[in-house]
């Protein structure tokens, strides 16, 4: 009875083990230095935590969706001031200031662009360990809401960035001229914001990852501690 016991807990082990390493590497992150705050999340777990972290996840999400169609409203309005630049810049009669306004106009869409693909690529990280986190839930592990909330406070960050490049681009499709003075510190200033949300979203999906990994090493290490119990009674 005792090895039966025994050899479905090293099973089990060793299935953990081999989940370890179907995580992809963009989630195994070079984490060496696993922070204090990440050991602390995990080891305050309470299930009183976990429900009013849950509630603010579904409120969130209420409020991601009406926010989302906001985003998505402006957006394509000042879409549509950027199209009409460019049809404009069309009617110039004199070339060389023609050729200088679509100069700008591919220059404002350039950097527009590198502000989506930024996002993009901070989405799919986001994407990636939420099909991790549900693979490992309907292998009955357990994961913390703080943990999962980490990628909740990352979208957070992430709406946030994109009202920012809304801001951004109404700025830059309001007028073919060159930008004022004032603009252009507005501008800068909106880039930077949107440079720090991003970053910090990007920071917040590393921290998810690195406590997900110190999570199943803390589930390794307690089964082969049951593991070696179980042998030492047999």
């Amino acid at each position: 009875m005792g090895k039966k016991i025994m050899s479905k807990k090293i099973t089990y082990l060793l299935f953990i083990s081999a989940f370890m390493l179907l995580l992809p590497a963009s989630l195994v992150l070079a984490e060496d230095n696993v922070t204090t705050s990440n050991s602390n999340r995990l080891n305050q777990e309470t299930e009183k935590n976990d429900d009013a972290e849950e509630n603010k996840i579904k409120l969130f999400k209420v409020e991601k969706e009406k926010i989302k169609e906001e985003v998505k409203t402006l957006r394509e309005e000042a879409k549509k001031k950027m199209e009409a630049l460019k049809e404009k810049v069309k009617e110039e009669k004199n070339k060389i200031k023609e050729k200088r306004e679509e100069t700008r106009i591919f220059g404002r869409e350039k950097a527009l662009e590198r502000f989506d693909n930024a996002i993009l690529r901070v989405e799919n990280l986001k994407t990636r360990i939420t099909t991790q986190i549900s693979k490992m839930e309907a292998q009955s592990l357990v994961i913390p809401e703080t943990i999962k909330n980490l990628s909740v406070q990352a979208d957070i960050k992430l709406t946030e960035a994109k009202k920012k490049i809304i801001e951004i681009n109404i700025l830059l499709a309001a007028s073919i001229n060159e930008l004022s003075k004032e603009n252009k510190t507005k501008l800068t200033a909106l880039t930077k914001e949107t440079q720090t949300l991003v970053k910090e979203a990007h920071q917040l999906l590393n921290d998810e990852v690195v406590a997900l990994k110190q999570l199943i090493q803390e589930r390794i290490q307690a089964l082969k501690e049951l593991n070696n119990q179980t042998e030492n009674e047999d």
